[in-house]
């Protein structure tokens, strides 16, 4: 199905409205124009305006749809079914591709760029893809992805490498998956990527993704700010002299929050401020100095961002199977009732950890006076049986409390004599 608005058959009005509302349906609160590294003004851009001007196209399946996204006008693609695809598609400059509130699916293949530019993604949910989600290379610029959901790619989520440059990912869903976010090609590819790969990642939500947030090589600086990380193996790793900037983060249940250094890649610098690091395992590695960015930004209060960015990053109108940050908790530290009960003089408590941390596990009087301390210290994941002797306290009720870094969780328990 082909939906081609000509300027001559509707009313300007009309046409600037339905733009309006397309934008809108894409980008929520959040702005309809780049902030970060897109936004920058070079190599003959002013930024970054997608299909901007060009006719508004709606497609429904996956013929149309690469047709168009080839097309050599600006085009603003709505896609508004699921675009089934075997393989990469390729996107020609020029071009707003925007899901319709949550209709746009892209299923089975990804978006290829290569030595492309100006090209806008905006309110898409990526899966299953058979390689990448999406591929941006050889010198490929001013790239804007934003607002989108991705899942169970092949290989990697979003790929940036062979420098490419001014790029903005924001405000976006990543989630149950291994290797997110790669950026720079390999150790090898210095010549083509030193200086370059100059990228901003602000306001995405990482969750229960493995690695590469992103995993960073030779870039001239990539600035990484306000992004939520909930249970990943690492935050953000510095190689190859790249030069990375984090700032404003919130990580919560990240084995290493920030690398230097990664795998056989050598070195790169990596400056950290202000972020916050919640039941991390291991504290973050810095190195070196990096610039600071070339544009303005508005950086936002990290103990903000559990909030901001799960109401905010991904489709519009639409919610995956993300669990929040109290869901994450609860999957991972549980306390049991205690057994038996009521009880004289002992009973059992059991309480399982999914990660390490320290544990803290004590009983309470009904006046919030702690009369035991079963536990105080680090214990490893599992599960874990304390023997409580309650032979010196009264008849009574009693509150059990089990403490895991910022987690709490209480029970009651009856002791009869």
């Amino acid at each position: 199905m082909k939906a081609w608005i000509h300027s001559k058959r509707i009313p300007y009005l009309t046409k600037l409205m339905i733009i309006i509302l397309i934008l809108c349906l894409a980008g929520a609160a959040n702005g309809n124009s780049p902030e970060g590294f897109a936004s920058v003004s070079a190599l003959g851009l002013n930024g970054t305006s997608g299909g901007e001007g060009g006719n508004v196209v709606t497609v429904t399946n996956a013929t149309d749809f690469v047709n168009y996204a080839w097309d050599t006008n600006p085009l603003i693609i709505q896609v508004a079914d699921t675009i089934e695809l075997t393989a990469m598609v390729a996107i020609n400059s020029n071009k707003t591709i925007v899901g319709i509130g949550d209709q746009g699916v892209i299923n089975g293949g990804g978006f290829h760029i290569n030595s492309q530019s100006n090209i806008i993604i905006r309110n898409l949910l990526f899966q299953n893809s058979s390689d990448d989600a999406i591929n941006v290379q050889e010198s490929s610029h001013h790239i804007w992805i934003d607002h989108c959901d991705f899942t169970n790619a092949y290989d990697g989520l979003v790929d940036i490498k062979r420098g490419s440059d001014y790029i903005t990912v924001s405000w976006n869903k990543f989630y149950d998956h291994h290797k997110t976010c790669l950026l720079g090609h390999s150790d090898n590819n210095g010549a083509q990527d030193s200086t370059h790969l100059l990228v901003s990642y602000h306001h995405n939500w990482f969750s229960g993704t493995l690695s590469r947030h992103p995993r960073v090589r030779f870039s001239g600086l990539t600035h990484v700010y306000n992004n939520y990380y909930t249970d990943n193996g690492y935050g953000i790793a510095s190689t190859m002299d790249a030069k990375v900037l984090v700032e404003g983060n919130y990580f919560y249940l990240v084995d290493d929050p920030t690398l230097v250094g990664y795998g056989s890649s050598d070195p790169g610098d990596l400056v950290e401020q202000n972020n916050i690091f919640d039941n991390c395992t291991n504290a973050p590695q810095t190195r070196g100095t990096v610039p600071s960015p070339p544009y303005a930004y508005q950086l936002d209060d990290p103990a903000s961002i559990p909030t901001i960015v799960p109401a905010n990053a991904g489709r519009v109108g639409f919610m995956t199977g993300i669990k929040d940050h109290a869901e994450i908790v609860a999957n991972l530290y549980e306390l049991q009732q205690n057994y038996p009960n009521p009880f004289n003089p002992a009973t059992t408590i059991e309480y399982s950890l999914a990660k390490p941390g320290n544990v803290r596990l004590s009983v309470f009087n009904m006046l919030g006076q702690e009369v035991l301390r079963l536990a105080d210290g680090y214990k490893g994941p599992g599960t874990h049986e304390v023997l409580v002797d309650a032979g010196q306290l009264s008849s009574g009720i009693y509150i059990y409390s089990l403490q895991v870094g910022g987690y709490s969780q209480s029970k009651k328990m009856i002791l009869l004599k």
